[in-house]
């Protein structure tokens, strides 16, 4: 184990970042279409294999070990990387023109998900979804 991985943290990105390679819409250009189908992903993720117990792990190390601190960085950029290429796509066609920065936007589309799946167990359903994008996308209305 160690020759390839030095130390466990590499073992645990490279985990998560094979499982999380799955998990990623190929964006149409619908950008609401797109967010609904990315949310979805990664609610999958987040509720079937092991990625939500590698990310639960992955969570509870880095608050102790900054070691991981890095890992954790790392993983949610590319967990997000396709929300944000959604996201600054339909900022380039107009379609989404809400002033908050797009960082800001994948915290409220993500936020929801993370809330029911880790803290309150609530199911996250389909419906779900549709309202966290719809209110999103809205807010580029105000």
């Amino acid at each position: 184990v160690y020759r390839h991985w030095p130390e466990a943290r590499d073992l645990l990105y490279e985990a998560l970042a094979a499982a999380s390679l799955k998990s990623h819409i190929v964006p149409s250009g619908d950008v609401r279409k797109d967010l609904i189908g990315e949310l979805a992903a990664f609610t999958t993720a987040m509720t079937t294999g092991q990625t939500a117990q590698f990310m639960t792990a992955l969570i509870d190390r880095a608050e102790w070990d900054t070691g991981r601190e890095s890992i954790r960085k790392n993983l949610a950029y590319s967990g997000c990387r396709t929300l944000l290429e959604i996201l600054h796509a339909g900022r380039a066609t107009g379609e989404l023109t809400a002033p908050e920065s797009d960082h800001s936007l994948v915290a409220q589309l993500v936020g929801p998900l993370v809330f029911r799946r880790f803290l309150t167990g609530e199911p996250i359903t389909q419906q779900f979804i549709i309202e966290i994008v719809d209110r999103v996308i809205s807010s580029d209305d105000v």
